[in-house]
């Protein structure tokens, strides 16, 4: 397709988020190490939350032409040149733009998604599961049985 529907934020937001509205855009097309994926599943995150009241400059990343989310899960529908990925496969992760019918992916960041997953429960995962993981990393994990601190 063309265009596509995406969230998109204005300028800076106030806490009742009316910086925020549904626009038609065009569809992206992947450059260099980056894929198009047809978004499936998505969530809200407060990284999302942070890009939005602060003008998509929150941690020194931003939006995708304006369009928010991050945390996703879909179908690759094209990739450009050095991408691992492949044309058809189900991934999830992380991307500029989540809030769309379709965004571009950075092929590092996105990986093929468990089948056991769907893609609603699949799209929730990828910040608060890297969260939780760097945390029990810090922590020492994984532990011998006598040294658990959980």
């Amino acid at each position: 397709p063309q265009f596509m529907t995406a969230v998109q934020a204005s300028g800076t937001c106030s806490s009742d988020f009316r910086c925020l509205n549904v626009s038609h855009v065009s569809v992206p097309t992947p450059g260099s190490g980056q894929a198009l994926i047809k978004v499936l599943g998505s969530s809200v995150t407060t990284m999302d939350v942070a890009r939005v009241m602060s003008n998509c400059t929150a941690l020194h990343v931003g939006c995708s032409q304006g369009t928010i989310g991050q945390d996703m899960a879909g179908i690759v529908e094209a990739v450009g040149e050095n991408c691992g990925l492949t044309t058809g496969m189900e991934v999830w992760g992380v991307v500029n733009g989540a809030y769309a019918n379709y965004a571009l992916g950075d092929c590092t960041l996105v990986r093929k998604k468990p089948l056991y997953l769907g893609f609603g429960d699949a799209g929730t995962i990828p910040t608060v599961g890297l969260t939780s993981l760097q945390s029990l990393l810090r922590m020492g994990a994984p532990w011998t049985s006598y040294q658990n601190k959980t």
